[in-house]
């Protein structure tokens, strides 16, 4: 395994982001970074490239560890054949991401599989869980209770 393969634990403080990354990290996506690590750890290592010291990806993360008060955080170490790769991966690591397109009605299919857990863990900005599609079975329990029971995913709805 050689360096750039390695996730390496260093001091956060020796970090030194690049100047020139272009990628925007507003308050409320760094404190969506902040809970998800609060909640699953630091799970994407911090890339370093091994020619000019600087963070390439990461900076979201990075931010958000220090607001954690994290004193150290895994990092990647990269080797880079020029500066002009070393630029063009950082942009493509974020520019690449942003073109992905997450498939929300899938995702509303998987939920009832997965149980119940704070939606913001996800990541998706002002996601909304949609009632899925189906022609309730009305099974009454006692003459006055009326229960809704979903045939995709046998959830219990009391109107």
């Amino acid at each position: 395994m050689n360096k750039a393969e390695t996730i390496t634990i260093v001091e956060i403080n020796s970090i030194v982001p690049n100047e020139r990354n272009r990628n925007d990290h507003p308050e409320d996506q760094i404190d969506a970074i902040i809970k998800i690590i609060e909640h699953s750890g630091f799970r994407s290592p911090l890339v370093v490239s091994n020619q000019s010291g600087l963070l390439v990806c990461g900076h979201g993360r990075l931010e958000a560890a220090k607001r954690l008060g994290m004193t150290h955080v895994p990092v990647m170490f990269q080797d880079f054949a020029s500066p002009d790769i070393e630029y063009q991966h950082g942009v493509a690591d974020n520019a690449l991401a942003a073109r992905a397109k997450l498939d929300l009605a899938g995702i509303n299919q998987d939920l009832p599989e997965i149980g119940p857990f704070d939606l913001d863990l996800l990541g998706i900005k002002n996601f909304k869980v949609e009632a899925p599609e189906f022609v309730p079975e009305v099974e009454e329990k006692e003459p006055e209770e009326t229960k809704v029971i979903c045939p995709s995913c046998s959830h219990e709805f009391i109107p």
